[in-house]
Formats: C-alpha cells, structure tokens, sequence
C-alpha cells in the first residue's frame, strides 16, 4: 500500500533516512526534510543542487554539493550552522564522532578530516590516498574502515585521524553494516569478507559468478543476499548452499522489519525475497529504496519519492507471489 508519494521534479541522488528523519535534495536546488511516516514538510533550505550527498549526523545533518560546499543544518529547525567551500569532487562523506571525512572519490583528493561543530580542517596524522572506497562508519567506535588502491590495503583510520589497522586486499566494494557491527563487504569480483575492529577480516563467500560492481552483500544471521551476473544467489553459509531467484535484474536487497526485500531493475515496484520463489510487488518503479521504521520502506524511483506498508504490497500470481 502507498502511504504517501512526493514528486521531487528530478531524479534525486541525495537521500538519507532514519527512523524519525527523511532528508532528499528535490526541485534541483532545495533539501527538505519530511516526516517519514506522513510526508509533511518539516523545513526547507536552498542548497547549489540536488546530485551531491546527504548524511545524517545526530542532532545535525550535511550536504556536499556537486560545486564542492559542505554546508550543515540543524536537523531540528533547518536553520544553518556552517558552511566549506573548496570541496569540489570529493562527494564521499562519513561523520564518525565529531569528525567528518570527504575526499577520495575516484582517486581525485586524498581522505580529508573536518570538525562536524565548525567545519574547519584538522589534521589527517596517517594519510589515506589513491582511488578510496567510500568510508564507512564503524558501530560503536569512533573510526572508519576505508581501502585504498594505491597500497591496495584496507585500513581503520581513528576520529583522531590515526591509523589503526592495515589489512592487504586485491579490491574493496561497497559495504553492508550489521547486527554487531559486522561490515561485509565484496573484494575483487566475486570474493565476500566481514570484517569487525575485534576480529579483523574474516573471508565469507567466494561465488562462482562476478557479482554485479554495485551491489551491497547482505549478510542476515547466516544467510548471505547476493547479486551476480545470474540474478539473486540466497546462500546458507553455516551448510554453504546456494538458492537463486531469477525474475529479473536485481539492482540490490536489503532489510526491512528484519526480512529481505529487493529491488528489480526495469520493471515496476520492487520483490520480496522471503524465501526462494516468494515475491511481493510494489506498485511504481524505483531504482532505490530505504528501509524504515517497522513495516514502513521509502523508495526513490524517476522523479518521485514514495513511502510503502509492506503488509498492502502483496499480489499472487501461479504457484508464488509476485
């Protein structure tokens, strides 16, 4: 069932949501945010444009424009706290404590460090460069797990800017957190691994097919949610068995209420995965969607953003559901 849609004028990149908090760039200059259960409007600011990145950090939100200013608002009222220029082509973004980090994207900047209460540089003691992946927050510590190319390493680098921890590695994809702050992520074309800042690196999965370059692994207890070049691999890993869905092209899964959900590229709506060859169907197109609270889901698709019950999104078709 839709419970409320948004049009947002352009196809939107920037999104963020929360249990309590939705922000998106719309109307190709504004960032809002909106009640996640209704829809309302909470506040609106002028931002350059809507294709850069939204984060949430706490109390606090950020935005880095395509032009490179990292601006800060105030979650709660909207109202402006500080702004940087001078970021062009860095668009990674990741708050870890009271520091922000940028740079990286495609090799252009190397890791930068910024204070989330003003802005202003600080210092980066153990310098990350070379093509980055995007850093990503480690639960429950005030650190972020990032793999560069030019040592073709994967580090955690402290709030403080100090290296911790080095670990070599062919590649690095983009990462799913966790229950226990597990971030699994793929390395090389079809090798996945965990890692936590306890154990270190853990290899998970070698899959017998490239998985698709953006997608997220998703691990759920013991079951690992893949995308490659076939479609849907479900795999047991405690029996290290492969189930797959294949009704068409998978752009990613994720969890929502604690159940898999995926999102198919090219037709309407989106497929849940409760097991192999169950299926429910949104009824618009999307090319990403965001878990939220309860049986609550966002999804961004062409130029609008819409929020779904998945209890109302169910039809049956033949021997399944889809």
């Amino acid at each position: 069932m839709i419970v409320w849609t948004r049009p947002l004028h352009v196809r939107s990149e920037a999104v963020a949501v929360s249990p309590d908090a939705l922000i998106v760039a719309e109307r190709l200059t504004r960032l809002v945010r909106l009640d996640p259960r209704t829809g309302d409007q909470l506040w609106e600011q002028r931002v350059e444009d809507c294709w850069g990145t939204v984060v949430r950090a706490g109390d606090r939100c950020l935005y880095l424009s395509q032009t490179g200013i990292l601006r800060c608002f105030d979650l709660g009222t909207g109202d402006p706290l500080w702004s940087v220029g001078g970021l062009r082509e860095r668009r990674y973004v990741t708050v870890s404590g009271s520091a922000v980090f940028v740079g990286g994207w495609r090799g252009y900047h190397p890791l930068e460090r910024l204070s989330l209460v003003d802005g202003s540089s600080l210092p980066l003691p153990s310098p990350v460069s070379g093509r980055l992946s995007w850093p990503v927050s480690i639960p429950g510590h005030q650190a972020v797990l990032v793999a560069a190319s030019e040592k073709s390493a994967l580090y955690v680098v402290s709030g403080t800017g100090i290296r911790q921890f080095e670990h070599p590695l062919e590649d690095f994809r983009l990462s799913h957190t966790g229950d226990g702050g597990r971030i699994t992520f793929v390395a090389g074309s079809r090798t996945v691994m965990d890692f936590t800042l306890e154990s270190g690196v853990r290899l998970l999965w070698r899959n017998d097919r490239d998985l698709a370059p953006a997608h997220r692994p998703m691990l759920d207890g013991d079951t690992l949610w893949l995308v490659d070049d076939a479609g849907l691999a479900v795999v047991g890993l405690a029996g290290r068995t492969v189930a797959r869905l294949r009704p068409g092209r998978f752009r990613a899964v994720t969890l929502l209420a604690g159940r898999p959900l995926a999102v198919v590229k090219g037709r309407p709506g989106v497929v849940w995965a409760d097991r192999p060859g169950d299926y429910r169907v949104c009824p618009r197109q999307v090319d990403r969607f965001f878990p939220g609270h309860g049986e609550l889901m966002h999804a961004v698709g062409k130029g609008h953003l819409v929020a779904l019950d998945r209890s109302g999104i169910e039809k049956r078709v033949g021997g399944g559901r889809f």
